[in-house]
């Protein structure tokens, strides 16, 4: 819409996003220099670099427009490059969400696709507990800047324990992760029953520390479990998607941590002694 309005330059410029010149190409605020906000090109797919300066009273915006800007130019260059189908042709997917590093390019490639998800936080293998609420309010803080619905599963970290007993010292992609997995995606699948969600996936399948076949089994048997909900097994980790993640998660200034999330997957990040 951007590219075609006009006299959208001076649009533009007035609301401190971008400025469009009569060629069509995307520019947004870079950087403030001498008082000055600096405007380059957001992409190179929108033609060669150029700069056009104007006055800050004329430009009352901050780095954070030109982010959200640089965030909107991507998202066109992705759409481009990735589209997906959901199951069924669904346009709302119940998203079983483990934290804002791995949810943020798959959220931002579904609402791309015009697919509204809905962050399912069901999480209890977290520990400590500063750790779930940690990466809790990332994944609210992401949310919120894209106006969906989150909604929170609660902390039972006393139930996933016994759940997993006996396969403490199981290494990380096995049986204490299967069985990990399918706790967590039949919560998902059974809050998708109640709630008349008919296509539940996870942002699980993103992360490299995790096995796709592992989650794919645990999600068909969660939602097998209810005949009016579907298991999308879609692979997250191509598309480009593993790059934009890394942009957004610099973008956003989101903590990014070092281990899955279990006591056990802590463990072993840590030297042995």
């Amino acid at each position: 819409i951007l590219l075609r309005l006009g006299n959208c330059k001076q649009v533009c410029i007035a609301l401190g996003f971008c400025a469009i010149w009569p060629c069509g190409h995307i520019y947004c605020c870079a950087s403030a220099i001498a008082n000055k906000f600096a405007l380059r090109s957001a992409s190179a797919q929108f033609g060669h670099a150029a700069t056009y300066t104007v006055a800050p009273r004329q430009l009352q915006t901050s780095l954070h427009c030109a982010r959200l800007l640089r965030i909107f130019v991507r998202n066109i260059c992705m759409k481009r490059n990735l589209e997906i189908q959901v199951p069924g042709g669904e346009r709302k997917v119940l998203l079983h969400t483990c934290c804002a590093p791995c949810s943020s390019a798959i959220i931002e490639c579904l609402m791309n696709n015009g697919i509204e998800p809905v962050i399912f936080y069901c999480n209890p293998n977290i520990w400590p507990q500063e750790e779930y609420l940690i990466r809790k309010n990332e994944c609210s803080r992401y949310a919120s800047a894209l106006g969906l619905e989150t909604v929170d599963a609660d902390y039972d970290h006393d139930t996933w324990l016994s759940a997993v007993k006996g396969l403490e010292n199981e290494p990380e992609r096995g049986g204490r992760c299967l069985k990990c997995f399918r706790m967590r995606l039949e919560r998902t699948a059974a809050y998708a029953h109640e709630h008349g969600f008919k296509v539940i996936t996870t942002t699980l399948a993103s992360s490299r520390w995790k096995s796709l076949d592992q989650i794919n089994e645990a999600g068909r048997y969660a939602a097998g479990l209810y005949p009016d909900v579907t298991w999308w097994d879609h692979n997250w980790r191509k598309g480009g998607l593993q790059e934009r993640r890394l942009e957004i998660i610099r973008d956003y200034g989101f903590y990014n941590q070092q281990y899955c999330g279990c006591e056990y997957s802590f463990r072993s990040t840590q030297p042995e002694k």
